[in-house]
């Protein structure tokens, strides 16, 4: 990933787009010469989002299988307990 200003990354933005978004590249914007966003093309949001969905379902996996032999509650019950009646 290559770090800019958020200055150059103002003046040259169209070009700075083109680089993300055709040539797959990243940027660290820096402000004050802190790193404060980053510009990444948007098939990584899709990858990060897939992973969590991922990581997330295992987790609910994980759960369901920790309640066997438990009583489990019916939607109407809960809707109940919920007031959603």
């Amino acid at each position: 990933m290559k770090n800019i200003s958020a200055t150059s990354a103002r003046r040259h933005w169209s070009n700075l787009l083109g680089q993300v978004q055709y040539h797959g590249q990243r940027f660290g914007i820096a402000r004050s010469g802190q790193l404060a966003a980053a510009i990444i093309p948007f098939r990584d949001i899709e990858f990060l989002g897939d992973r969590e969905d991922e990581a997330d379902l295992a987790r609910a996996r994980e759960a369901i299988a920790g309640q066997e032999g438990r009583r489990r509650t019916t939607w109407a019950e809960l809707k109940a307990y919920l007031d959603l009646d």
